[in-house]
């Protein structure tokens, strides 16, 4: 939304409170393969198409009701879900 109001360069930050006090923590994403090095991510519209392609297909299929919701079989992930009772996990 920044971007399109203003013609700046958008940084998408993610902030995690329990590594904000440490002096080497950004809240700047960074991307890039897997044990290889990252690249922050700068300028958002580089990404944006995809980003919205994505997010839409995703809303998509969330609110298809042809699409049944299913849980998840990799229980770990339920350990730190906010919705874990309402699946009766």
């Amino acid at each position: 939304m920044m971007s399109k109001q203003q013609n700046l360069k958008v940084a998408p930050s993610l902030l995690y409170i329990h590594k904000a006090a440490s002096e080497a923590y950004t809240p700047i994403i960074e991307m890039g393969e897997p044990r290889q090095p990252k690249v922050p991510v700068n300028n958002f519209s580089f990404y944006e198409e995809e980003f919205q392609q994505r997010l839409t297909a995703l809303l998509e299929e969330i609110f298809d009701p042809g699409i049944s919701f299913t849980q998840t079989d990799h229980l770990p992930r339920c350990g730190y879900c906010d919705y874990k009772s309402m699946c009766k996990r």
